[in-house]
Formats: C-alpha cells, structure tokens, sequence
C-alpha cells in the first residue's frame, strides 16, 4: 500500500455551475484531496483497462 502525506490548502473552490464553493474545515479539505487522488486513480485504472 502507498502512502502519501498530501498538505494543501484549498480555500475556494467552484460547483459545476461556475459558483464558487468555500470550504471551511481542515475536513473538508482532506475529504476533497481523497476524492481527487481516488478520482485521479481511477482514471489512470480505466485507461490502463485494468478494472
């Protein structure tokens, strides 16, 4: 298993809609970095059709 210490700060962000999204809580910013290192992880497994 891979472990990675990510630290990063995210203090806006926007909706799909273009509205900006603030988001407040250390949580909430370490819910975010997980759903995009899975998302980025995933990405990676479907092109490599390894799913």
């Amino acid at each position: 298993m891979l472990m990675v210490h990510c630290q990063l700060k995210i203090s806006v962000l926007g909706n799909q809609s273009g509205k900006k999204v603030q988001m407040g809580s250390e949580t909430d910013q370490r819910a975010i970095m997980m759903s995009l290192m899975l998302h980025t992880n995933a990405k990676q497994l479907i092109k490599a059709q390894n799913y």
